[in-house]
């Protein structure tokens, strides 16, 4: 009696192997991927200052890093983009920039 090996049988298992192994790795790859899209973002913010600081004669507020910005001395700017209304304390003038219905409203 002569033994033979089945190579059919082993090519089959070899086969069989090797496509769970890639399906295993497949998997491994698409669980990271979504690890790496769970991650919480992380934003680093630098507070240069908080607009009240006094202006100190014309340095730059940021000197350590070459930074451009100049310290400004905090508080209303009237020729500004950005006006704010309804202060108890405008003048006439502003409040002759109002109409009517924002007079009421603020009550004036």
């Amino acid at each position: 009696m002569l033994a033979s090996v089945d190579t059919g049988a082993l090519a089959s298992a070899s086969s069989a192997a090797t496509s769970a192994a890639g399906a295993a790795q497949e998997s491994l790859q698409r669980a990271r991927a979504d690890a790496r899209q769970n991650q919480p973002s992380i934003f680093s913010v630098q507070v240069l200052g908080f607009g009240n600081e006094p202006a100190s004669d014309g340095s730059s507020a940021a000197a350590g890093n070459g930074s451009s910005v100049k310290a400004q001395a905090a508080g209303y700017r009237p020729n500004s983009a950005v006006q704010v209304v309804g202060d108890a304390s405008m003048g006439e003038a502003a409040r002759g920039q109002l109409t009517q219905a924002e007079r009421q409203t603020l009550g004036l």
